[in-house]
């Protein structure tokens, strides 16, 4: 994740623009060349095997198939998996722009928040085809990793409490992204996904950390650290 450089707001590197002011994302652009770089020299790779097979009449073909293929994983090594990035983007070619909306709602409404997520950010859409759907991707991605760092909590509490902490940073960042959401959002189908989200988020807080109507409406006015202290003491049952 990164931050608009206008704005502030937090992006990832599927936002070719801010969701929220419209400034373009130089890092999303940078790392879409890289995929693109990397795209052609896989496509060159694949087209010389495809040569060399046919040129071969001695029965090398399938050592010089191996070479290359060794040669091409080697150029795309450095990468750390961008190629199966590409290979799902190459993939994300075949949906039609309904069929992309028609599967995100169908996540949304769901409820399956950590599928949606991974559905936008291993397909690189077009923003300009999606965008309404990329402002509810940063609040995804904090609900998400609010899950995951409490599942840590409960696991390793004894140890050390920095996945709470984490949470934590994660509840503010999704409280203030949810009001700057509704403010930008005009579309209602996806005010109302922000809501069921909200709801969802609401509901975790009160299961999972104890939290009441009050601490919920307080989070806005507290400080990350304030907040911290307010978890720990409702998780150990204090007033």
């Amino acid at each position: 994740m990164v931050n608009c450089k206008n704005c502030g707001a937090p992006l990832s590197l599927n936002d070719l623009k801010c969701p929220y002011c419209g400034t373009e994302n130089a890092e999303a652009i940078e790392h879409i060349k890289k995929l693109k770089a990397l795209e052609k020299g896989y496509n060159k790779a694949r087209k010389e095997v495809s040569e060399e097979v046919q040129k071969s009449k001695k029965g090398y073909g399938p050592l010089i198939v191996l070479v290359i293929l060794l040669l091409a994983n080697l150029f795309l090594l450095p990468f750390h998996g961008a190629s199966y990035e590409i290979a799902d983007a190459i993939n994300a070619r075949d949906y039609s722009v309904e069929d992309m909306v028609a599967r995100l709602d169908e996540l949304l409404e769901k409820g399956e928040y950590t599928e949606f997520h991974e559905f936008v950010d291993r397909y690189e859409f077009r923003y300009s085809d999606i965008s309404d759907y990329y402002k509810l991707f940063s609040m995804v991605n904090y609900y998400v990793n609010i899950h995951e760092y409490m599942t840590d909590y409960f696991y390793n509490s004894e140890y050390y409490t920095d996945p709470l902490v984490k949470a934590c940073e994660n509840i503010k960042d999704f409280d203030d992204d949810y009001e700057r959401t509704m403010k930008w959002i005009d579309v209602d189908k996806i005010k109302n996904h922000a809501e069921k989200l909200h709801d969802e988020y609401v509901l975790y807080l009160k299961t999972f950390l104890n939290f009441n109507d009050e601490d919920i409406e307080s989070i806005r006015n507290l400080s990350k650290s304030e907040l911290v202290v307010l978890a720990a003491k409702r998780l150990n049952n204090e007033e």
